[in-house]
């Protein structure tokens, strides 16, 4: 709906603005079409940060979601100077049981690592972490710019 739409665009608008991050469109460079969102969030009821994504399922398999994630976490480490960004692997707008092994799969690439099962948004899901410590960045994707 409409109104759904404008308050989750002024949430992420928010975040951006108070924060320093937030959710990304991802495009596709060969269409140039919007194919879903990557970026950062707080998850919820907590201070923690959380890593997200959703893709259109046309676009499911080809590394996007692993590219853009790995994207993300260098922002959120090495621009926001997040000390841990935590994960609860999706796929389409649903949050993810353990055995969705894709989305999961992607988090595990990016060397996030399980931690516990859990209960967010009234859903019970897998819960992955990893500290500014513990990553790995691969430059290989793409260089920041000061």
């Amino acid at each position: 709906m409409r109104e759904q739409t404008q308050a989750s665009l002024n949430k992420h608008i928010q975040e951006w603005q108070q924060h320093n991050f937030g959710m990304w469109a991802v495009i596709y460079k060969e269409t140039g079409t919007m194919i879903g969102r990557c970026g950062l969030g707080f998850l919820e009821n907590t201070k923690e940060v959380e890593l997200g994504y959703v893709f259109d399922k046309s676009y499911w398999n080809m590394g996007l979601a692993t590219e853009a994630s790995l994207a993300t976490l260098k922002f959120g480490f090495w621009e926001v100077k997040l000390d841990r960004i935590v994960a609860m692997p999706t796929a389409g707008y649903a949050y993810a049981h353990p055995e969705n092994i894709a989305s999961v799969r992607v988090i595990q690439k990016v060397g996030m690592k399980y931690e516990k099962n859990a209960s967010y948004y009234g859903h019970d899901v897998v819960y992955y972490a990893i500290s500014r410590t513990e990553w790995q960045a691969d430059d290989s994707l793409y260089i920041l710019h000061s």
